[in-house]
Formats: structure tokens, sequence, C-alpha cells
């Protein structure tokens, strides 16, 4: 992406911030993933089923009777 930034960018100098990307090193054992919610607040006048069919085409799509959270960091459920 880098590349493709620098030759869309007749000004490049090498200081823009698509050069550089941030990132940590820690022990994998002071990692802790918080549970986190995602919030659909408009459908863009789709019904709720034609929503549901548009994002799983992206996505795996379950219907949940219940809240559900991992019990370990490497747990996954019934993802093939």
């Amino acid at each position: 992406m880098g590349e493709k930034k620098r030759l869309e960018n007749p000004n490049y100098t090498g200081n823009e911030e698509f050069n550089f990307f941030l990132a940590v090193a820690f022990p994998d054992n002071e990692l802790e993933i918080m549970d986190y919610n995602r919030v659909v607040k408009g459908l863009n006048e789709l019904s709720t089923e034609e929503f549901l069919n548009e994002i799983s085409k992206g996505f795996e799509v379950e219907k949940q009777s219940s809240a559900f959270s991992p019990k370990k960091k490497t747990h996954l459920r019934n993802v093939p």
C-alpha cells in the first residue's frame, strides 16, 4: 500500500503518515482482549431479514439465544 500511495503523491517526501505504522511488543500472557459489542443504528430502509442476508455475504451470521463470551484465549465457536 505504501508504494501505491507514493506513486499517487507527486510531492512525496517520506514523512507522510502512510510510511509508518504503530507497533507494540509484549508477552502474550500480558495481553487481555476485552469483550466488545456492535450496535446497528439503522438498516438503510432494509428489513431485518434483508439486512441479515446482506451481512451474511461477508460474515458468518448465527442466531443466538444468549450472549456469547469465550472462556479462554484460543476459544472459537464451531468455526470450521
